[in-house]
């Protein structure tokens, strides 16, 4: 048995951050064989995070993107103080003032350090642990020209839930029952692919649902095109909470994101694995850490960047999917994505650590 203390973002809602809520849903998967802390804001010290699990208030608020200082500051001091953890596990994207804190104290440590690293590292990344942890085989590689050492790969996984069916879904969020329904769940950014999505729908007699948050550069000004360009043949639900994206997800035929970047985002988004779980098939670009996501027999359409006719080819091709294709989804999310079989590696790798 080992003490762990999860380094990561306050673990509490909103439920709006990839590695957030991998944290999250590794806490409530693991076995309690290891002792686990978990960082929190102060309101939710009481929070059941999970079986053996440690709910300690280390922040301030919740947040959403990136810390403040004076949040960061506090969790430099939970990190220095003497504690009994063994093992500190961080779960961030590197970047140099996070890097620079987490180098220091690794030079000082008297315990062993894991750093799951959720997306594809920035150039001049520094590395500060005794094991790192990619969630895609293409960051596990290039983790591992880059200089990073003893590199694993652990898969993202989520929990299964009990989901609505698509009439239910719609009924829910008033979304008509006549139309195939595309969901995009993506960021209005230049390289998001929304308005890739746009182009590809003409001339499809479907209806794109947009969930998506206000972050990056012209996200306003984009979404404002959008709804001039698509009109009646699209609805807006911007940031939604996470039972609404459930229910999204349920209530679609098909999920498409067509990103050609997937900068700050989870190597695998975990909406995407959401539509495995439901049996929803999803179309994506033929980006490297995509293409883990699955094979076409699996439910996972992919399509060549900047490419508007072969998308919307291959969303008519999704769309067609008879009852076969939502079985591979969901028989690919239960042998590759559950959150059960990530927390037992993460447990492995604790215990071995620990040794």
């Amino acid at each position: 048995m080992a003490d762990v203390l999860l380094v990561s973002k306050p673990v509490a809602p909103p439920w709006t951050d990839g590695a957030k809520n991998l944290v999250r849903d590794l806490c409530a998967a693991q076995s309690g064989r290891h002792r686990v802390v978990a960082m929190v804001p102060g309101d939710q010290r009481d929070a059941p995070l999970g079986p053996g699990v440690v709910a300690e208030p280390v922040y301030a608020t919740p947040g959403q993107y990136a810390p403040a200082a004076t949040e960061l500051a506090r969790v430099l001091w939970r990190l220095a103080r003497p504690s009994p953890e063994s093992i500190h596990h961080y779960f961030f994207a590197p970047n140099p003032r996070t890097n620079a804190v987490a180098n220091a104290l690794y030079r000082v440590r008297s315990r062993k350090v894991i750093h799951t690293i959720p997306s594809e590292p920035t150039d001049g990344a520094r590395w500060f642990a005794d094991v790192h942890v990619a969630v895609t085989e293409w960051t596990r590689n290039l983790l591992a020209r880059r200089g990073a050492k003893h590199v694993r790969l652990i898969p993202p996984g989520i929990p299964d839930v009990t989901l609505p069916s698509r009439t239910e879904a719609r009924t829910q969020l008033d979304l008509p029952m006549d139309r195939p329904m595309v969901l995009f769940a993506g960021d209005l950014t230049a390289t998001g692919g929304a308005e890739a999505l746009a182009e590809a729908a003409e001339g499809l007699d479907v209806l794109l649902v947009f969930a998506t948050r206000p972050k990056g550069e012209g996200h306003v000004e984009r979404r404002a095109r959008l709804e001039t360009r698509l009109g009646p043949r699209a609805r807006w639900f911007g940031q939604v909470d996470e039972p609404t994206m459930t229910a999204l997800v349920a209530a679609a035929n098909v999920q498409c994101l067509p990103a050609t970047s997937l900068h700050a985002k989870l190597d695998l988004p975990m909406v995407l694995i959401e539509s495995l779980r439901a049996g929803v098939p999803v179309v994506v670009t033929n980006l490297s850490p995509l293409r883990e996501l699955g094979r076409t027999v699996d439910g996972v359409l992919k399509v060549p960047p900047n490419d508007p006719a072969k998308l919307r080819d291959t969303l008519t091709e999704a769309l067609r999917a008879g009852p076969s294709a939502a079985r591979h989804a969901r028989a690919r999310y239960e042998a590759a994505f559950t959150a059960r079989a990530m927390a037992h590696a993460y447990e492995d790798l604790w215990d071995e650590v620990s040794r």
